[in-house]
């Protein structure tokens, strides 16, 4: 029995995801290994949480909207909640239908055992197209490149998030999967493409103009619909202008808009029409398909769309269609299968062609042949391709893969745990008083897919009850050192390596997270490549719950890393993993307190090479306690004297600016700090400086160069 959780929006009109709800639960009642529960958010008439049984489904109905980052102790309480009611049973999995549920999925996951789906219905990015041309267009062309989101600043970042909060992804279009992938990092192997599908709509057909005479409009009006929200984004001004144009001199044309939203800007635009326009407000579904019975052209010239159950619901209704070629529209649209109104992009916007708009809607009223040929073939179209039981199976499958998939990927890597060979890696814990994360860290160390590690954590005199969370666990793969008082994390990590039997060494903090496949990954890569020696990753910021707020992203490359290290420091410490020589060749110094990873890269990297994989392998955590924020004033200004000094090396003396430029860098200020012009000259011309007399050391190529000082300006200017 697999048991799925719906998460969905109360009492919301009809709109696309409803529609999705709807046409999936309808069916996966149908099937006994399913049992179905509905968690509908935002709630208005109950308090706090209310339970109700409906045929099969259980409904659970929640006051809260869990999208809120200001109300965490009402998320913990559901999530409480939900324990109770969800905790004990198997194969449980909670479906989301909104991006931005992403960190109350994360809570799930902790609290619960359970998987977590996400049915990406919008990508949010493109709806920049009329906030942010210009970032509209610049996150498109690395999209066609197939750049990674390091090239987009924070942009996306948000998404980025939320997208990792899921185990799977449900894109419904090909384009929102290749963002997944090429803007987002996301791994092909946890998105699927599935289409919206809709039911067979033979038992809703009636007679089109009996459904004229009940809803009062003639039988020789041309009906031209629109259904779908009043927004700008849906070019509904646009469509108002070039059926007005026509109206003047076609008396017989209506045109209805059905759906909600905002009719301040376009009321103005109907001015001496007001008897050849029907504004609805939204349509419950029923009435909805007796417009799209009633009409003769269906209108969708939306700049941003994905896949559209108007457009789906139109052909199948056979309503001859004119639609804008934009992203979802132009891959589920053929030519052969609507009119298409290309988007024509402006240098700083884009915008309908209304001329073409409206000779389009002409080419129809003039042609009642041309109406029946577009809409017959968009009819075999969606009924061979978008049929709501293809849709609903393809779902099941994935449902049922998701703990198919766990199970393979256990048994492809677990060796038994009473076989454990001669440990191959090694990862070092310090630990002084951290208990309250404590054992979050050791799990995640000890569900590793790779299972030949021996973890050392060096209990540095705590005076908590860390060592007793540590007795709490009964792997053999752990072994405790106890330092009799607290030497420092300096002392503690060099205890620790000097103990070290791995291969590798792997460093993690006692607050710290592991993904579950960085010991395998880091592992593989050194194995690969022979010649780095130290090799970190990307991480992500957590809060004090657990749940991803944000990512760090490094330079990948060694040669990135090297220059780097002038400006900042190159490494995610609690990501990194060394060949144990390397890391007993050169021990942490207390040289620069607070800073003691910063300086050991800079000793290693004078002889060896480093890597950063591109993929966030690590949980690190933000909370009040952190070392980093404990000690930032004396962690600031180490690393200004850090800087300083390897700036005195190459013989550079930085003046007030230049300094005030290079300390900008150093903190990560970014925009907040390069906030106009002629900073951002200061920035270029010091980036060239610096770069420049490092690579007469470092000697590298000049096109190496030219590609390294544009990589630096574009990471500072985040």
């Amino acid at each position: 029995m697999i048991n799925i959780c719906f998460v969905d929006y109360f009492g919301l009109k009809t709109n696309g995801i409803n529609t999705y709800r709807e046409i999936l639960l309808m069916s996966l009642q149908n099937y006994s290994t399913i049992h179905l529960s509905v968690i509908f958010l935002k709630a208005s008439d109950v308090k706090i949480i209310k339970k109700e049984k409906m045929g099969s489904i259980d409904y659970y109905f929640i006051e809260h909207d869990i999208a809120s980052t200001l109300h965490s102790k009402y998320d913990l309480k559901i999530v409480e909640f939900l324990k109770k009611q969800f905790g004990n049973k198997k194969n449980l999995i909670f479906h989301f239908n909104w991006v931005n549920h992403g960190k109350f999925a994360q809570l799930v996951r902790k609290h619960i055992n359970c998987r977590t789906v996400l049915t990406n219905h919008c990508v949010p990015w493109r709806n920049l197209i009329s906030t942010n041309y210009y970032q509209f267009k610049k996150i498109e062309w690395f999209l066609f490149q197939k750049k990674s989101s390091k090239y987009l600043d924070n942009n996306i970042i948000k998404e980025v998030v939320a997208y990792n909060s899921f185990d799977k992804i449900i894109a419904v279009t090909n384009l929102a999967k290749r963002s997944l992938i090429y803007l987002c990092g996301i791994p092909e192997n946890k998105i699927k493409v599935i289409y919206n599908g809709i039911p067979n709509i033979e038992e809703y057909i009636t007679d089109k103009y009996k459904l004229r005479m009940k809803h009062g409009f003639r039988e020789d009006e041309i009906l031209i619909l629109f259904a779908g929200a009043v927004t700008g984004r849906k070019g509904i001004q646009e469509l108002i202008e070039s059926v007005t144009g026509l109206m003047k001199n076609n008396t017989h044309i209506r045109l209805v808009i059905a759906g909600d939203g905002n009719f301040n800007e376009i009321l103005p635009m109907v001015k001496s029409n007001w008897s050849a326009i029907t504004f609805t407000g939204n349509l419950d579904r029923q009435t909805l398909r007796e417009f799209y019975q009633m009409a003769d052209i269906g209108v969708i010239p939306s700049y941003v769309e994905q896949c559209s159950f108007t457009a789906l619901e139109m052909m199948a209704f056979k309503l001859p269609l004119i639609a804008s070629e934009v992203d979802g529209l132009s891959e589920i649209i053929p030519e052969s299968c609507a009119l298409k109104i290309p988007l024509i992009n402006g240098e700083s916007s884009c915008y309908i062609d209304t001329k073409m708009l409206s000779n389009h809607i002409m080419a129809y009223i003039d042609s009642k042949q041309t109406r029946m040929d577009y809409s017959d073939r968009a009819f075999l179209h969606v009924s061979n391709y978008f049929s709501s039981k293809k849709m609903v199976c393809e779902t099941r499958k994935i449902y049922e893969s998701i703990y198919h998939d766990d199970y393979l990927s256990h048994r492809e890597y677990e060796c038994s745990k009473d076989d454990y060979p001669a440990a191959l890696i090694t990862v070092i814990i310090p630990c002084y008083n951290g208990r309250q994360y404590l054992k979050e860290a050791i799990e995640s160390v000890l569900n590793q897919s790779y299972s030949n590690f021996e973890l050392l954590i060096v209990n540095d005199g705590s005076t908590d009850d860390s060592l007793e969370v540590i007795k709490d666990f009964s792997d053999r793969r752990i072994k405790v050192i106890n330092n009799k008082m607290n030497l420092g994390i300096v002392k503690a990590l060099n205890i620790g390596i000097s103990n070290a039997g791995g291969e590798y060494i792997a460093r993690l903090d006692a607050d710290d997270m592991m993904h579950k496949d960085r010991l395998r990954k880091q592992m593989q890569f050194l194995q690969k490549n022979k010649d780095i020696d130290i090799v970190g990753s990307y991480h992500y910021i957590v809060d004090e719950n657990g749940c991803i707020i944000s990512i760090k992203e490094y330079p990948i490359s060694n040669t990135e890393i090297k220059f780097m290290l002038f400006f900042q420091n190159p490494f995610s410490h609690p990501s990194v993993m060394f060949r144990a020589h390397i890391i007993k060749e050169f021990p942490y110094s207390s040289e620069y307190k607070h800073i003691e990873d910063y300086i050991l890269w800079c000793n290693i990297l004078k002889t060896y090479k480093g890597a950063n994989i591109p993929e966030c392998l690590t949980y690190y955590r933000v909370h009040q306690k952190n070392v980093s924020k404990e000690f930032q004033n004396s962690q600031r200004e180490n690393v200004g004297i850090l800087l300083l000094t390897m700036l005195e090396k190459l013989r550079i003396s930085p003046s007030p600016n230049e300094l005030k430029i290079h300390l900008a860098i150093a903190n990560n200020y970014g925009r907040m700090y390069f906030n106009d012009r002629q900073k951002i000259d200061l920035l270029s011309k010091w980036i060239d400086k610096v770069v420049g007399i490092a690579n007469q050391t470092l000697n590298y190529s000049i096109s190496v160069e030219k590609n390294i000082k544009k990589y630096l300006f574009d990471t500072f200017l985040r």
